[in-house]
């Protein structure tokens, strides 16, 4: 459980370290992680709400609103998102990250390669200006910039580039070049790479189940109908990778929701939610489950921790109507469920982000240019 006592007002914000060997020589180029973030303590609950809506424009007010209604935000959303955290506890994303960003700078290192891995968040401490503050220091002039998920949506890989951006015009005397991955979902790479990790979870947590015995329930970064009808393409690529999954994976039944922040008023989100397609799966008799968050996140989030492992979970473990479709008996109950990990410090995923890293700088795959040193 999240505590409540340990953790003060005005914790450190450099929680993430990113110095992690001595300083020799320049860095040829940086990696620079980015996401909204999320949080380990009550303490911290007011101000990221308060940063979330402030910044996120998938909520559908203006800017100028959302600066000035913070507060209010803030009051009605505050009990359901602290209810959230005390099921689920600390999510540890930063401490998941930090992973993730060490394996990265190890992958490097195996190859001989001078580049080094950082993090920084949209809505929480360490924040994409502190990450970036840290590289300026470092002395990088090359940085590439990948959201930790592998789709592009203007709710997430937009404002890390909107936050780089702004870092940018206020320091206009760093000479750099930023190469932004606007995507990966579509790599085959990555796609293998999922599949394959599906597979090796299922047989690692249900060792004594037929692979295709198991159900997979996959969740997925959820937004406002408002942003998709917009041309959006995060929710495209979300639904192209299921299909390719199950193309992939055609002996296992998968199923896909979204994981929806719907508790600020005034916005339709996309369905079908993961809690939804949970009860729907309850009522066909998916008595072995294997929840998975990988599509759109690399890291255990608030969405996939609650929405999927707490919410779905639920629906789920639901004593099921009697079905004579599904053979089903009243008295039958899902008994196993499990929560698959995230890729965190995974090294087969760090050799991933390396090479699609090392690609970037050279211009190559789904890559845009938001400033060059030159320029």
């Amino acid at each position: 459980m999240l505590n409540l006592s340990s953790v003060g007002k005005n914790e450190p914000k450099a929680i993430i370290s990113t110095k992690l060997r001595p300083e020799k020589h320049k860095v040829d180029f940086g990696v620079l992680l980015a996401s909204h973030g999320d949080i380990d303590s009550m303490a911290e609950v007011e101000d990221y709400i308060k940063t979330a809506y402030r910044k996120n424009d998938s909520v559908p007010f203006p800017s100028w609103f959302r600066e000035i209604t913070k507060q209010p935000a803030f009051l009605l959303s505050r009990q359901i998102v602290r209810d959230q955290y005390k099921q689920i506890g600390p999510t540890h994303y930063r401490e998941n990250t930090q992973k993730q960003v060490n394996a990265l700078t190890k992958a490097f290192e195996n190859k001989g390669i001078n580049a080094r891995a950082y993090a920084g968040f949209n809505f929480t401490h360490p924040f994409v200006e502190e990450a970036l503050k840290k590289m300026q220091e470092d002395g990088v002039d090359r940085i590439v910039l990948i959201n930790q998920g592998a789709q592009f949506s203007e709710a997430t890989g937009g404002e890390n580039i909107k936050d780089v951006k702004a870092y940018l015009k206020k320091h206009p005397e760093w000479k750099v070049d930023v190469h932004v991955v606007n995507q990966f979902s579509d790599d085959t790479r990555f796609r293998e790479l999922l599949a394959k990790s599906i597979v090796d979870d299922v047989k690692r947590l249900f060792p004594k189940d037929k692979p295709e015995d198991v159900a997979i329930l996959m969740g997925s970064h959820g937004m406002p109908v408002k942003i998709i009808e917009k041309g959006d393409p995060a929710i495209p690529q979300m639904q192209h990778l299921v299909k390719d999954l199950r193309k992939r994976l055609y002996n296992f039944d998968i199923y896909h929701g979204y994981l929806n922040d719907d508790f600020i008023p005034g916005a339709k989100w996309i369905e079908p939610e993961v809690a939804k397609v949970a009860e729907q799966m309850n009522h066909k008799g998916c008595q072995k489950v294997m929840l998975d968050g990988r599509l759109s996140f690399t890291v255990h989030h608030r969405a996939t921790l609650y929405d999927l492992n707490t919410v779905a979970r639920l629906q789920l473990n639901k004593k099921p109507k009697a079905n004579k479709s599904s053979g089903l008996h009243a008295e039958d109950t899902t008994t196993n469920i499990q929560l698959a990990p995230n890729f965190d410090g995974d090294p087969a995923f760090a050799e991933l982000l390396s090479e699609i890293s090392q690609e970037a700088i050279q211009g190559k795959g789904d890559v845009s240019v938001i400033r060059n040193k030159v320029g």
